[in-house]
């Protein structure tokens, strides 16, 4: 297990001190599913280990999106709220770091109306245009980090039980970043 933390420390600090090339003074965005919390913990410190000046983390939770996506009313998904479009534009203006981890279930919207879905990625293509536009330009550093999660991991890793296709997801991420 020790040696497990010490990989997911050098994943952390590979991804704050290379992938995004932290330093002194600088700000950090870090975008992390609720169930990542761990370990987007430890890029946070990480970050200020190289010297931030402020990490600002932006929790999701795939339940809480689920259920937007199955009852929220209808014009919820015609436009991005303000305060998100100036979060995410402004900082992109500012030029401050963004690190997205993933870790989302893959069917976690299977039973999503598509027209939900349709609205809500055209209103973040609308709404959030000046955000892609810097990012595709890299206008600022941007860094997408993975990380398992079971339904995930059962996915590419069938034959296996739950634990041990995290775990074997886990070597594969390691691997593929070399960690």
């Amino acid at each position: 297990m020790e040696s497990f933390e010490k990989k997911l420390k050098e994943y952390a600090e590979l991804l704050i001190r290379v992938g995004l090339h932290i330093e002194k003074g600088m700000e950090l965005m870090v975008y992390a599913p609720v169930d990542t919390a761990d370990f987007a913990r430890m890029c946070v410190s990480a970050a200020y280990d190289a010297g931030a000046k402020e990490v600002t983390v932006i929790w999701s939770d795939d339940y809480v999106t689920r259920e937007r996506f199955l009852r929220a009313e209808r014009e919820v998904f015609d436009s991005v709220p303000a305060w998100r479009q100036e979060l995410m534009n402004g900082k992109a203006r500012a030029g401050v770091p963004h690190l997205f981890i993933e870790a989302t279930d893959p069917m976690n919207l299977a039973d999503a109306a598509p027209e939900r879905l349709l609205a809500n990625a055209q209103a973040s293509g609308r709404d959030l245009e000046e955000f892609r536009r810097l990012e595709t330009t890299s206008f600022f550093p941007w860094c997408i980090a993975s990380v398992p999660t079971e339904s995930w991991a059962k996915k590419v890793f069938p034959d296996s039980t739950p634990a041990q296709a995290v775990d074997r997801l886990w070597e594969a991420i390691f691997r593929t970043v070399r960690v």
